[in-house]
């Protein structure tokens, strides 16, 4: 989930989405995830690192909250 919104639970819920899907549905801590992407596709397409050096960064995303799904299968099929 990576949205300005998904901190909101209250607007975006989570917790619904995974029992929708039936799948965890994981909350960043950084919400600016899209925008960090956007970034490092920018430096890669003009030059200013490779994907070599992104990836060797160590940069990773935190993992705030993951929401597991609180039904099983043939309920949600209902």
């Amino acid at each position: 989930m990576d949205l300005i919104l998904s901190k909101y639970s209250i607007i975006l819920n989570p917790p619904f989405f995974a029992d929708l899907l039936g799948n965890p549905v994981v909350r960043p801590t950084a919400i600016e995830t899209t925008t960090l992407g956007a970034v490092y596709a920018t430096g890669l397409a003009v030059g200013i690192w490779t994907e070599d050096e992104i990836f060797a960064s160590g940069e990773k995303v935190k993992l705030a909250t993951t929401f597991s799904p609180a039904s099983y299968e043939e309920q949600r099929n209902k």
